[in-house]
């Protein structure tokens, strides 16, 4: 069997994160799974998540921005101690952070994919441009990263987020019910749902200001949330916003199949980035209505005025007009829409060659690619460009 190691910036999760949706799609493959220690030490003790991929944790503190020479040592001699403890020799490496371009030298691979769900603005730019260079393949999560990305490499495929279309399937097929602790919000008035973290960095302004102008409007946010967040304590003095916290995956449908209308926010850091996150893939999947962020587009900055996603995605989405100022004025016209967000389904070929690695590894991947994440997407197709492989 294939080996394969990934370091991850992102533990392993109850809801799937984009690359550990990628790599379970590789079942041909013996993998370890490295993350980051969250709330305690790192431990040799490995959790085995899949019968091929085995859990180990490393220092949180390597993948933080004090970069400091003994963590990464540190680092290095827990991931060949565990990969000489399963047999492995010269396994794929499967690296998610810039970081890993420091630890290269040793640790025994062969074979180097990057893949690159974020912008990394607050590490040193030579770590990822050495990463990148060196790498056999490179995924990237948007056309953004892609671009920016092949100034080093040219063999990249674009891989961008998705969502689970098996478990929102139930919302076409049947009237789901309310949550207990939803039905007291839903008589109140129209819901406007947020599905996701609200992290110290979610620039939440927008909503302050459309609750007190709308007070019969219920707005939801349905995950973990930071008290740590700058908005956060004035959004909480308002009856009309709701922080629910997050809600175990299988019952995620329940609660957004009671939103009305459902809206996008940034993060005060990254305005710009053209990522689309998981949820905007779960919205367009509901047949909802979208109430675009304060930039009047959902998140979308290179979209299209007629059309949707340029990551893969093309639909008719609801959007406020261009001079739109306000989270409110762009809810109150997603609240008159009446249709869904249906539209015309178009491949994306984004990716070139990928020449550089065997024919199994690029197979698994394409599976991942149309059947765990973006091709999880109802009536999304897409595909990448198949090269000469050995």
């Amino acid at each position: 069997m294939a080996q394969m190691i990934c370091i991850s910036y992102l533990p392993w999760q109850s809801t799937p994160f984009r690359t550990q949706r990628l790599v379970t799609h590789l079942p041909d493959m013996e993998i370890l799974f490295f993350q980051p220690a969250i709330g305690q030490p790192a431990s040799s003790e490995g959790i085995h998540m899949l019968p091929n991929l085995t859990v180990y944790s490393l220092p949180a503190s390597l993948f933080s921005q004090d970069l400091r020479p003994r963590t990464i040592r540190r680092g290095i001699e827990l991931i060949n101690q565990q990969m000489e403890r399963n047999g492995f020799e010269e396994p794929l490496l499967w690296a998610c952070t810039p970081v890993v371009a420091l630890m290269l030298d040793d640790i025994p691979h062969h074979g180097l994919i990057y893949d690159c769900d974020r912008f990394w603005h607050h590490l040193p730019v030579t770590l990822e441009s050495n990463l990148a260079y060196q790498a056999d393949l490179i995924l990237t999560a948007s056309q953004g990263l892609e671009e920016r990305l092949s100034l080093c490499n040219d063999n990249i495929a674009q891989i961008p987020w998705g969502t689970d279309a098996g478990l929102y399937a139930s919302m076409e097929q049947e009237r789901l019910p309310i949550p207990p602790d939803f039905e007291p919000i839903c008589t109140c008035g129209p819901v406007f749902g947020y599905l996701g973290a609200v992290d110290h960095r979610l620039n939440l302004n927008p909503v302050l200001s459309a609750p007190a102008a709308h007070p019969d409007w219920q707005f939801v946010f349905l995950g973990k949330y930071s008290p740590k967040n700058p908005y956060l304590e004035d959004a909480e003095l308002l009856e009309n916003i709701h922080f629910l916290g997050s809600r175990p995956q299988a019952l995620l449908p329940d609660y957004v199949y009671q939103f009305d209308v459902c809206f996008d926010l940034v993060h005060s850091t990254d305005p710009e980035d053209d990522i689309i996150p998981s949820r905007i893939y779960t919205y367009l999947l509901t047949g909802k209505p979208i109430a675009p962020s304060a930039s009047g587009q959902p998140h979308l900055p290179r979209c299209d005025p007629q059309c949707g996603l340029h990551s893969g995605i093309y639909g008719q989405v609801r959007k406020s007009p261009a001079g739109a100022q306000s989270l409110g004025t762009a809810a109150a016209q997603a609240l008159r829409c009446s249709g869904g967000l249906g539209g015309t389904v178009r491949e994306n070929q984004s990716a070139h060659g990928l020449k550089r690695l065997p024919g199994r590894t690029y197979r698994g991947l394409r599976q991942g690619f149309s059947q765990g994440v973006s091709g999880n997407c109802t009536g999304v197709q897409t595909s990448l460009q198949k090269g000469n492989f050995p």
